[in-house]
């Protein structure tokens, strides 16, 4: 129980006047003082906030015993004064029936209400409008002043009961209380007789329904009302049951809205993710691209210039003349040289048969390699070029002569001839690319002709022939060489020109 609470509570024990019908004392009667027992510690208890005090009083054999405590209204504040000053003549049931009768007037007064004790259910009643007495059968020994105290705390347990307070009322608040309780019995009085006519009508309509004579036993007034208030029931069940399907409508609709909403809003999120994945993937392309023209932008530059070098390098050696370039073909006096050997061996001067023999491998090797640039295949020589040890392969006869010689004496005279025959086998070839290369009419565009071993009108051969001769011939045939090497050149730059 919940309450206000001890408002105040003097806590002090009063005196109160003797009881006119005499105290309680020791048994027998006499005069001898009781001993007052101090706050009982066993099974009785004492109310939460008041203090008790006894007094004995008597003259001659009797005595007087009061108790009283003060306590607060908890609804009104006034002052309660509970007094114990029992008398044991008083009979407690006739106490206990009058205090009922005025309770039910409305009024507490002299004997307003009895609380029984929780052992012996002696009861406790009220004297005045703000306080209590408390009495009894017993003596006023220890076990009944604990008795009594006991009683009081049943009376407070009682009263707070009726309401909200866990603390004693005056009587007028009890009034109030017990009014406030007549109200709600009488209203729960009035709903059980209600429900209990519904349920007798229900529980007749039912053996009515189960005999077969619901609609003969009913009034026709009856049987309309319940006709006119069940197709109301129906059609307020069936307007209901509408307007549930149509709620029920609304919200599929609303659910349908919104799962199209969220699977439009997944899309677009799926959709926004993918956008920003292909941008950078566009930008991660764009820097790779971007890197990528930069390179690409160093090595063309690094090609544009490689190209202007070799363009220059290609124009100068457009310019140049390989053939001519490497097989340089002048002069030196009376000898006619190729590459800075001389071919020739004047009586005048002394020339090393190793630097003629290097000479005639120059010469053999320039004639092989213009056939073979312009893809001249000779029809009766075939040159074999070997340095100073070149030989000429003739097609008629199977054999090769070799175009070199060597010193004077014996030996001279034998390997002379084939050296001669070298050296006519190497003219007719000669003649033959010219015309081959230069038309019917090219050794005409040739400074010296050819005829047979002759170039020029001196004979090539050396055996029974004037070396200073000798020596002019090889040097016209070199002259030659270098016209044919020179309109070869010129022939072919006209034709890249075109």
């Amino acid at each position: 129980m919940s309450g206000k609470g001890l408002q105040g509570a003097s806590g002090a024990l009063s005196s109160s006047s003797a009881n006119p019908t005499g105290g309680r004392g020791a048994p027998g009667g006499s005069g001898k003082q009781p001993t007052t027992p101090g706050p009982s510690t066993g099974s009785s208890s004492y109310p939460s906030g008041a203090a008790q005090q006894h007094t004995n009083t008597g003259t001659g054999g009797s005595q007087q015993a009061s108790v009283g405590i003060v306590y607060y209204c908890n609804n009104c504040s006034l002052p309660l004064n509970i007094v114990d000053n029992s008398d044991p003549a008083q009979d407690p049931e006739r106490s206990f029936a009058s205090s009922l009768a005025g309770g039910r007037s409305g009024s507490v007064s002299g004997g307003g209400f009895l609380v029984p004790d929780e052992e012996s259910q002696q009861p406790l009643w009220t004297v005045a409008a703000h306080s209590c007495i408390v009495g009894g059968r017993d003596g006023m020994g220890s076990q009944g002043e604990e008795r009594g105290v006991g009683r009081i705390a049943r009376l407070l347990e009682i009263a707070s009961g009726a309401g909200p307070a866990t603390f004693p009322l005056c009587v007028e608040c009890v009034n109030g209380v017990s009014e406030d309780l007549d109200r709600q019995i009488a209203e729960a009085e009035d709903a059980k007789e209600t429900f209990r006519k519904v349920l007798k009508e229900l529980e007749e309509e039912e053996e009515r329904e189960e005999h077969g004579e619901g609609a003969s036993s009913s009034s026709p007034s009856a049987r309309g009302r319940r006709e006119e208030a069940d197709e109301e029931d129906e059609r307020e069940l069936k307007k209901l049951r509408e307007e549930e399907e149509k709620l029920k409508k609304e919200i599929r609709e609303a659910e349908e809205s919104l799962e199209e909403s969220m699977s439009e809003s997944r899309k677009a999120e799926r959709l926004v993710e993918e956008v920003e994945k292909l941008e950078r993937s566009l930008w991660r392309q764009w820097s790779q691209h971007l890197l990528a023209l930069q390179s690409h932008e160093r090595e063309k530059a690094a090609v544009n210039a490689a190209i202007e070098w070799t363009a220059g390098q290609l124009s100068k050696l457009k310019n140049l003349h390989v053939i001519s370039d490497c097989f340089h073909i002048w002069h030196d006096g009376q000898f006619g040289t190729i590459n800075g050997f001389r071919l020739g061996r004047p009586v005048q001067f002394t020339v090393p048969w190793a630097e003629v023999n290097a000479a005639w491998g120059q010469v053999c090797l320039l004639l092989d390699v213009i056939c073979r640039r312009h893809r001249v295949e000779l029809e009766h020589f075939r040159l074999i070029p070997r340095g100073s040890c070149s030989l000429i392969y003739r097609k008629s006869d199977r054999a090769e002569v070799e175009l070199y010689g060597s010193e004077g004496g014996i030996a001279r005279l034998l390997w002379g001839r084939r050296f001669d025959q070298a050296m006519v086998s190497f003219l007719a070839a000669f003649a033959e690319v010219s015309e081959k290369l230069l038309g019917p009419q090219g050794m005409e565009r040739l400074p010296y002709g050819v005829e047979g071993d002759k170039i020029g009108g001196f004979s090539i051969r050396l055996q029974f022939n004037n070396e200073e001769r000798w020596t002019k011939a090889c040097k016209f045939l070199l002259i030659d060489l270098k016209c044919l090497v020179a309109a070869l050149e010129t022939a072919n730059a006209a034709a890249k020109e075109d």
